[in-house]
């Protein structure tokens, strides 16, 4: 399974430079779901989505990244 991050308006991918291409052959691919995360809080990325490739086009999903990513939470004293 791939994990690439996709900007959700333009639909054009992330590379590994955090620019966005049509090329998805120059679209950053990650290990983890934890990984694209991190990628997206490093590059300030806002509007995009992990998709999720399985070989099979019928099979791919999306999980949308939410933009709050980057809000700074106070840390609880509980």
């Amino acid at each position: 399974m791939k994990r690439l991050l996709r900007h959700i308006h333009s639909g054009e991918w992330v590379t590994p430079s955090g620019r966005l291409t049509q090329d998805l052959r120059a679209a950053l691919e990650t290990e983890t779901l934890s990984e694209a995360l991190e990628f997206c809080k490093a590059y300030h990325l806002k509007g995009v989505e992990v998709v999720l490739r399985f070989g099979d086009p019928r099979y791919d999903s999306t999980i949308q990244i939410s933009d709050t990513l980057f809000l700074k939470r106070p840390i609880s004293s509980d």
